[in-house]
């Protein structure tokens, strides 16, 4: 999950061996899913002034998940979220108390501090990187043993607009 020379002490003793077990069974994914945003919800609802004139925290966990980039990723941080509030993903009683309250805060709070500051801290760094705007335009100078020097602006290349647009030539 993180990248190579980066570690995320907060998933240390978080067990992913069920990501599977959600992903093959849409039942007990789905009483997951209805679990967690049983207790984001709640805490929500909350007082805003819990949050300390700070940000939500409750918010920043459910838009985590809801924006995870795929069914795997929000298995994985199901997993993660249940492991670290010490809840079950699908039974036993969920008691919505400071006890909670204080974990989930601390869950948001080490998403914040462990994934979302290091990428907006790396975000600074800019490398540029090829685009398929720019790799097309390479490849059709290439077929047509030319090799101009690209500048910093490409201009769009039909081919490429034509994909883009969902027509194919």
């Amino acid at each position: 999950m993180a990248a190579p020379g980066h570690h995320l002490s907060w998933l240390d003793g978080i067990d992913f061996s069920h990501a599977e077990s959600l992903a093959a069974n849409p039942q007990l994914r789905t009483q997951a899913i209805n679990r967690f945003y049983h207790v984001i919800k709640h805490f929500e609802a909350d007082k805003p002034s819990r949050y300390n004139n700070d940000y939500n925290r409750p918010a920043l966990v459910r838009l985590t998940f809801q924006y995870a980039c795929s069914p795997e990723s929000q298995n994985r941080f199901l997993l993660a979220f249940f492991q670290r509030l010490l809840l079950g993903m699908t039974d036993g009683d969920i008691h919505l108390d400071d006890d909670l309250h204080s974990l989930l805060f601390a869950f948001a709070e080490d998403l914040l501090f462990s994934l979302f500051v290091p990428l907006l801290a790396a975000g600074n760094q800019y490398t540029p990187q090829i685009t398929p705007l720019t790799h097309t335009a390479i490849q059709n100078a290439q077929t047509q043993e030319e090799l101009p020097v690209l500048s910093a602006t490409v201009t769009a290349v039909p081919s490429h607009v034509s994909l883009m647009k969902g027509k194919e030539k």
